[in-house]
């Protein structure tokens, strides 16, 4: 599977492919699995467990922390593979997580994170059928939101934010981004 999202990486995501298996030095002692761009140019780490989920949240913030700290060996990837004009964009680096399965325990903590990752499950079926999907986003917040109100348990009534309180911690780019499509 690994294979065959690397080589269906910007259909399936709309990323291109910078590299697989990627050495992340001796500090860091370790291997990303794939390395890509987005459309706007920011970093995407892509991290996959084929059978057990459980630490590949923990293990994607720690090649996200890599990235953060060797900008330019992820610099130097991009140009090797995508050509030595291509520019990077550090506004909102990605880190998509792909496994058959995560815990409800999964989704709450990335949704609280505040960091740009996303859950992806697969299916592997006969005939070599392969299925993706986003766990994370309006669906993981909905079924957060529908198990307090059956639990009873919702402490606090609905806040009301104005746009500045949304803003916050935000880099210029959202903000300008966010003005434009306004």
């Amino acid at each position: 599977p690994q294979t065959f999202v690397e080589q269906n990486l910007f259909e399936l995501f709309n990323i291109q492919f910078v590299a697989t298996e990627f050495f992340i030095g001796q500090k860091y002692a370790g291997r990303i699995d794939t390395l890509g761009l987005d459309e706007n140019g920011c970093p995407v780490i892509i991290e996959y467990k084929w059978t057990d989920s459980e630490t590949i949240i923990n293990q994607g913030l720690f090649y996200l922390d890599w990235l953060m700290d060797y900008k330019g060996d992820f610099e130097l990837a991009v140009q090797k593979s995508l050509g030595l004009a291509t520019k990077v964009n550090w506004d909102a680096p990605r880190l998509i997580l792909i496994a058959q399965s995560f815990s409800k325990y999964d989704s709450y903590a990335v949704n609280r994170i505040g960091e740009n990752i996303e859950l992806k499950v697969y299916r592997l079926y006969e005939e070599n059928l392969f299925y993706i999907d986003d766990v994370t986003g309006i669906d993981a917040s909905l079924e957060r939101e529908m198990s307090k109100k059956e639990e009873g348990q919702s402490k606090r009534s609905a806040e009301v934010y104005n746009l500045d309180e949304h803003f916050k911690g935000k880099s210029d780019y959202i903000v300008e981004l966010f003005s434009e499509l306004d």
